[in-house]
């Protein structure tokens, strides 16, 4: 096992930031038809990384999903 060392939890990831623009994974839907939303707030956990957000979809509404259920959409920094 040391031969292959597994990178994943020993890089840190960027953490999201309002105003990114993100897609909203759902169960049973086809990618091409995940909803878009703007990331409005973030809230960190006890451990001071981003755990989950509050959101506004294209109908305006506010919801808060946790960061699995979101797809960061590259390139939309401001």
């Amino acid at each position: 096992p040391a031969l292959q060392p597994r990178p994943k939890w020993h890089q840190d990831s960027k953490d999201l930031t309002p105003g990114s623009i993100v897609l909203l994974k759902k169960e049973n839907v086809k990618r091409h038809l995940w909803p878009l939303a703007r990331i409005k707030e973030c809230h960190a956990g006890r451990d001071g990384h981003i755990r989950s957000v509050t959101l506004r979809d294209t109908k305006g509404k506010d919801i808060r999903r946790p960061i699995q259920n979101l797809v960061l959409l590259e390139g939309n920094e401001e």
